[in-house]
């Protein structure tokens, strides 16, 4: 049977793991019986059944994968339920079992027997057996453990203190969700059995079909077109469905009520003045505050829309007005003020970037051509070590990228390119498809020049050696694949190892535009760069703590040793205050490390994995999930909110001496 893969709601900003799988119902020959079974023997005396047809985006087109899939309502109402059983074994297959005993409903995961949740339809309850390892991968080494990949990260636990409420329960009753228990079957609406599975993708539901939706497919227009059905209100059941579900998705797991002062988000919505608008039947009012409360109120940089609701319509193609495609962030009116968080790392965002073109290129992002010699580089000064002061500039290699954003299979992706990196001079000719520009420059800084003269990966390793009189560097046309810079640092190190004429013994990390991304992907680098990876973290719904120690066979040669790792050089990095999520996690793993010196300025926080809401009307939005990464301090796991010290202070106005590399040798590598 061929499979859909869903995607999983703990998340490191963009990164979208593959976790759990689903059945292509338009391929499935037993689908159709199943419905079939459905419509002949699921009945509720409240609920009627509505085949509704149900669309994905693959393969480059919009397909209908079954013209009667199964949801439920109330008479003339447009809030979709769905039967528990039937609902979950249409979607997601085999990956759960489910058994009933009377109103009980029990749904175990395939692959960890211990591991499921009950629903009592008696009084509402609902009760995780391990909260935790609910919400871990299938190969988490301890509780708290987020890393997909096991192709190249090996995992270790170093400590694994289990919290108070493992076991964890919520109650329906008490969020007034609507639970339905007719005619022996158990129904729910679609958007709280979706959340209370952990599935980070959701079906969204436009009043007329329904859609797999995991926050992007919006922005292919015939598919946004397709989800669009703009009206300007819906009923009340929808209404305070939506307000209650919201209510309990936060308080389900949300995970810095610590610093909003939150127990209860309902008391927490009251007390701002925003029920009644959250329970308006007017779109347009219930939308709105909605965008107040996530990005006024809550107001954290992991809070932030993925698409608004399709009853608004969804256009890709239409400027907002505000430098994004209608869907993609809520319009807000002009006088519509974002958190001073927001505000405050924007505009620092900005001064850093003017900084960054001055020294970079005087036309830095007015073209495409200037946007690849710059987004994602190595880089090679030229040697001035005659001159004391630059004595650094004969041995050190920068690199800078600005996420950790490549999110790909690693096995699949890059192991079968590994001779690229590792065996064969000619990277540039066989790896075209990598995009791999050569060029140089006299210090990093000014327009950079591209290097004709270089068509492979041999020719660069020999200017670098022979040809002083230049700096050299390597961008990358794919500006997410952090992976396959790394590699290829990786590659010229050791090339550049095998004589003495100019060993690198310095490498820098320019991190300070890095925004964060993927936490596998910042797994590997760190592995790379600091010899191993080390992550505490913390579940602040159960109270459980662990640290986990990661390694990584990059060299794909099935052991992890010296070869895998620049640990042996003198390694720096680069911060600043837009460093953020992944962008403070790799400079809180090196602080702690006591291996590498930083730079810079302080780090701007971010500490919580992101979840992926599914609202009833279909917007879709991201939040700090419950899991906190952290730091040990005396035996206290410590979360990394509030941001990273550096070893040695650099005013961002004094930034020039950053990014222009001979400088920064001059000045801090003495």
């Amino acid at each position: 049977m061929s499979r859909r893969i869903i995607k999983t709601v703990i998340q490191l900003l963009l990164l979208s793991s593959a976790f759990f799988s689903c059945r292509n119902l338009e391929d499935d020959a037993t689908y159709k019986d199943e419905v079939k079974s459905v419509s002949e023997d699921v009945q509720a005396e409240s609920l009627t059944l509505r085949p509704t047809p149900i669309y994905e985006y693959s393969n480059g087109k919009t397909t209908c994968l079954a013209n009667d899939f199964p949801l439920f309502f109330t008479p003339g109402g447009d809030l979709p339920y769905v039967e528990i059983q039937s609902f979950t074994e249409a979607i997601f297959d085999d990956t759960y079992t489910i058994t009933r005993e009377g109103t009980l409903y029990k749904i175990t995961q395939s692959w960890n027997q211990n591991c499921y949740f009950t629903i009592d339809f008696s009084d509402g309850n609902i009760t995780y057996s391990d909260f935790d390892y609910f919400i871990c991968p299938p190969d988490a080494a301890a509780s708290c453990d987020v890393i997909f990949d096991s192709s190249l990260i090996k995992r270790e636990t170093i400590v694994d203190i289990r919290g108070e409420k493992v076991s964890y329960s919520i109650n329906l009753t008490d969020y007034n969700i609507p639970h339905k228990y007719e005619n022996n079957y158990g129904f729910l609406p679609m958007n709280t059995l979706k959340h209370l599975l952990y599935w980070g993708g959701s079906i969204t539901y436009n009043d007329k079909e329904a859609f797999f939706d995991y926050g992007a497919e919006w922005q292919i227009p015939e598919y946004s077109a397709k989800m669009s059905n703009p009206k300007e209100s819906y009923s009340q059941e929808m209404a305070d469905y939506s307000y209650n579900h919201l209510c309990f998705v936060l308080d389900l797991g949300y995970g810095r009520k610590n610093y909003l002062g939150v127990s209860s988000f309902d008391s927490w919505i009251r007390a701002a003045g925003l029920k009644e608008a959250l329970t308006s039947t007017n779109i347009d009012t219930a939308e709105n505050a909605l965008a107040k409360l996530l990005l006024q109120d809550i107001a954290d940089l992991h809070t932030y829309y993925q698409h608004w609701t399709p009853f608004k319509g969804l256009n890709p193609n239409e400027d907002t007005g505000r430098g994004t495609p209608a869907g993609c962030l809520y319009w807000m009116p002009p006088d519509f003020l974002e958190g001073p968080s927001k505000t405050r790392r924007i505009n620092y965002q900005k001064t850093l970037l003017e900084k960054f073109k001055e020294e970079k290129s005087s036309s830095y992002y007015e073209s495409e051509a200037d946007k690849i010699k710059t987004e994602m580089h190595i880089f090679i000064p030229k040697d001035q070590s005659a001159d004391a002061d630059y004595k650094a500039t004969k041995n050190t290699l920068f690199m800078f990228f600005r996420s950790f954003g490549s999110q790909a299979s690693y096995a699949v992706n890059y192991k079968p390119k590994w001779r690229f990196y590792s065996d064969v001079d000619d990277i540039a000719s066989k790896g075209k498809d990598d995009g791999i520009i050569f060029y140089k420059s006299e210090n990093g800084s000014g327009n950079l020049t591209p290097a004709d003269d270089i068509s492979k990966m041999s020719d660069f390793i020999s200017k670098v050696k022979n040809e002083r009189d230049h700096g050299y560097g390597i961008s990358l046309k794919n500006t997410n694949d952090d992976i396959q810079l790394m590699l290829i640092s990786n590659y010229i190190i050791r090339k550049l190892k095998e004589d003495s004429t100019r060993p690198m013994e310095n490498v820098v990390l320019d991190f300070s535009l890095n925004n964060g991304g993927a936490n596998d992907d910042e797994t590997i680098f760190a592995s790379w760069f600091l010899g191993e990876s080390i992550v505490c973290y913390k579940n602040t719904a159960t109270g459980s703590k662990c640290a986990v120690k990661y390694t990584a066979d990059i060299n794909f040669d099935g052991k992890i040793d010296d070869s895998d790792t620049i640990k042996d050089l003198q390694r720096y990095c680069i911060t600043s205050f837009n460093c953020f999520s992944c962008g403070n996690l790799l400079p809180a793993q090196i602080y702690f490390n006591d291996s590498v010196k930083t730079f810079g300025e302080k780090t701007g926080g971010g500490t919580c994995p992101i979840m992926g809401v599914g609202m009833p009307s279909g917007t879709r939005f991201s939040t700090s999930c419950q899991i906190q990464l952290s730091t040990l301090i005396n035996g206290s796991f410590v979360d990394i909110d509030a941001g990273i010290d550096v070893d040695v202070p650099i005013f961002v106005g004094e930034f020039d001496k950053v990014y222009n590399r001979n400088t920064f040798c001059k000045e801090y590598l003495k």
